[in-house]
């Protein structure tokens, strides 16, 4: 009991740390919404701590370890949309002149990361092989990261994203070295579906109580953010779509799983959210990863007849909504030849990209990219994440980002084929359609390379887990009766 009530002691006392910090670190008129909200969240992730540390036992102690992690992560992903900041703009940005809510969001972060150091700091044994394998790939990425502060044009912008990412990659790769079974990995990929699930809910739930101005286009200092007719409201469509395709195939690996159609009402309910928020690419490629996922699991009708009808559910929205409007004016414009103007940007950047070639500008430099490249129209980023990777990170970036690509692809596709259980395959194959959406949306979008955002966030958690599941296969290849039977590890709580 005197254990139980030390526990309760500190974390009390990392409370009252959190909001004398939070009251000397944040500007002194940002004391009203802003620190109210960050008061509000780091309350809300002590409660949740302490809800998952009652128990005494050692064996609950060590389960209570591994759901306080999950707990942290998902606050981490969840971040953006508990400090959701309108566009500042990259004069406002160059000048070093941030909102207070992202003066408030960075705090957390640094919040965060003092309750994972008092979980994680006792039991880094875990993290052994961490150090030894391919995810050491990922602590490299974060170290260019950090280094590339020092060229940075923002270097104060640039320590901020570095160190959500180290943060990140740190929490990702502690709640996987925490698994032990399918069970475990079943309650990572649980707890990341409840995080997609919320950054999802809450932009849209926002701008249905506000419908009159959900799909009226906005604008900062004269140039269009969101044209009109796209559904949006403190998200982005485009972020709004990828959230949602992302939480439509997670929910995929459940139905895949434990066979629960109300998995196939989210899902359909994520391709309405993503064809209402007009975002081509991203309907694309959620329709792209069904069809593999139904492939790969050879049911090919099933996925022919599941693309056919997004593609009459994409006929449904552009004839009967607003978005019809913004996709005839998106042709007449002439946007598609140059993909909303993407293609002017890469070319007008690509002599800075090469000029920096081997280490970039610096970490998350991109944010300034329409400043430092001469476009009409603020960018905020490369809207690739290839080029994105290299103007932030140079050659030497790219080349470690696409070897946590490469292994990704390789394991999964090795599960697929030479795993000797039912189960893993089948998670591979969910996976591997996650990845290919993530991968696809980088065409046009920053997923990786870029700002340490709960897409970047969850490339990195699938390194972790792929690599995981690929050592797991091989033990299960060679001791199968030590491991939980199908039911015990799909039905388990």
């Amino acid at each position: 009991m005197r254990s139980q009530s030390t526990t309760w002691a500190v974390w009390a006392i990392v409370l009252a740390l959190a909001v004398v910090g939070g009251i000397f670190l944040l500007p002194p008129d940002a004391l009203s919404g802003d620190l109210a909200r960050l008061l509000l969240v780091c309350g809300s992730v002590m409660v949740a701590l302490m809800i998952v540390n009652r128990g005494r036992s050692t064996e609950t102690r060590e389960r209570a370890i591994s759901r306080s992690a999950l707990v942290l992560w998902w606050f981490l992903l969840c971040s953006e949309t508990f400090f959701p900041r309108a566009n500042n703009g990259a004069e406002n940005a160059a000048a070093g002149r941030f909102s207070l809510t992202a003066y408030s969001e960075a705090i957390f972060w640094i919040f965060l990361a003092v309750c994972f150091l008092f979980i994680a700091a006792p039991r880094l044994s875990r993290m052994k092989y961490v150090v030894r394998g391919r995810l050491v790939i990922l602590y490299a990425i974060a170290g260019l990261c950090a280094l590339s502060i020092m060229w940075a044009p923002e270097p104060m912008f640039s320590a901020a994203w570095a160190f959500k990412l180290l943060l990140g990659v740190s929490m990702a790769l502690f709640c996987v070295s925490s698994m032990q079974s399918l069970r475990d990995l079943r309650t990572l990929m649980v707890v990341t579906c409840w995080a997609f699930a919320f950054l999802t809910v809450v932009p849209v739930v926002e701008g249905t109580l506000n419908p009159a101005s959900s799909f009226s286009g906005t604008a900062y200092a004269g140039e269009s953010v969101v044209e009109q007719g796209r559904f949006h409201s403190t998200a982005h469509p485009l972020t709004i779509a990828g959230r949602a395709g992302i939480l439509a195939l997670i929910a995929l690996l459940f139905y895949s799983l434990e066979r629960k159609r109300k998995m196939l009402v989210i899902a359909l309910a994520c391709a309405v959210v993503i064809g209402l928020a007009g975002a081509k690419t991203a309907f694309l490629a959620a329709t792209i990863s069904v069809g593999l996922f139904f492939s790969l699991r050879r049911r090919v009708m099933a996925g022919f007849g599941l693309v056919i009808g997004l593609g009459l559910l994409a006929l449904l929205i552009v004839s009967t909504t607003a978005v019809g409007g913004y996709l005839r004016d998106y042709l007449q414009r002439g946007d598609l030849m140059t993909i909303s103007g993407r293609t002017d940007l890469w070319s007008a950047a690509w002599p800075e990209i090469m000029s920096h070639l081997a280490l970039g500008h610096g970490y998350v430099a991109s944010k300034l990219v329409s400043l430092q490249v001469g476009i009409p129209w603020y960018a905020g980023h490369m809207h690739n994440a290839i080029l994105e990777t290299l103007y932030n990170n140079g050659l030497l970036g790219l080349l470690l980002l696409l070897a946590v690509n490469l292994f990704i692809t390789a394991n999964l596709v090795s599960l697929y084929r030479r795993s000797s259980r039912r189960e893993i395959r089948q998670v591979a194959i969910s996976l591997l359609a996650l990845y290919c959406f993530l991968f696809l949306n980088g065409i046009t979008e920053p997923y990786f390379g870029g700002q340490a955002s709960a897409f970047y966030l969850l490339i990195i958690a699938l390194f972790g887990i792929t690599e995981w599941l690929r050592v797991f296969s091989v033990a299960v290849a060679r001791v199968p009766v030590a491991i939980q039977t199908r039911r015990e590890v799909i039905h388990a709580a």
